[in-house]
């Protein structure tokens, strides 16, 4: 994953836990970690997957992050008729 496809990711998750109304001190609690850590990670600074799994575990789907016509690692991912 390139630094482009992270930030997308971590901008996709910020907006995904504001919208379901989890502050990050909130999700940093749940998860055990500090509230600098779930901030790294929704800015790109951090990989932990563990953040990530918190994301898919309260609701949010992974076609949301890598849409079925949209394109990883340079491989056009849409279904071919």
């Amino acid at each position: 994953m390139n630094r482009e496809e992270l930030k997308r990711l971590a901008g996709t998750c910020a907006d995904f836990r504001r919208s379901i109304g989890v502050t990050q001190s909130e999700m940093a609690e749940d998860l055990g970690v500090t509230k600098q850590n779930v901030s790294h990670f929704e800015n790109g600074r951090s990989t932990n997957l563990i953040y990530f799994c918190w994301y898919i575990m309260h609701g949010l789907e992974v076609s949301e992050i890598w849409p079925v016509n949209d394109t990883i690692h340079g491989k056009d991912t849409a279904p071919q008729s």
